[in-house]
């Protein structure tokens, strides 16, 4: 089983087919030039999708707008934070042309841990994090008699 992972790995995934794929899908996710027209259309798709995530965020705080168009908000957050996924992944697959002097590895985790990397991964792991905290995971220190706050329930407490 090993040796056929193997086999298809080199002939597959590493075959100078995918890497030419791989080369121009760096080119296209990374800032274009005005010249490079999947490139561009790509920043601009991006650039609306964050702006129409942010607008649906925003319009789903009013009691409103939440009850008139709640279901249509919320598919459309959905759909942009999928596409920010699908765009994080595409730049760990490509983080190797972002940092050509560095190994595969090496360079996936520079980015990952750069500043463009963890606001990436930001923008949709909340979104996600339920999916494998599925009871919430809160934490609420005790904070007996404080007059202000109300009381934790006994399943909150630590």
């Amino acid at each position: 089983m090993g040796k056929r992972l193997d086999r298809f790995w080199e002939e597959a995934v590493m075959s100078p087919q995918w890497e030419k794929r791989r080369k121009r899908v760096f080119e296209i996710i990374e800032v274009g030039t005005k010249y490079d027209y999947p490139s561009r259309a790509y920043d601009l798709f991006n650039a609306f999708c964050i702006l129409l995530n942010l607008t649906t965020s925003i319009m789903y705080t009013f009691h409103d707008l939440k009850y008139k168009y709640g279901e249509l908000l919320v598919t459309l957050d959905e759909a942009t934070v999928a596409l920010f996924f699908v765009d994080y992944i595409l730049r760990v697959w490509t983080a190797k042309y972002l940092y050509p002097q560095l190994s595969q590895p090496l360079a996936i985790r520079k980015y990952v841990l750069s500043f463009t990397g963890v606001v990436d991964l930001l923008c949709f792991l909340p979104h996600y994090l339920p999916i494998f905290f599925p009871s919430g995971a809160v934490c609420i220190p005790d904070a007996p008699d404080h007059p202000d706050l109300p009381p934790v329930p006994d399943q909150l407490l630590l």
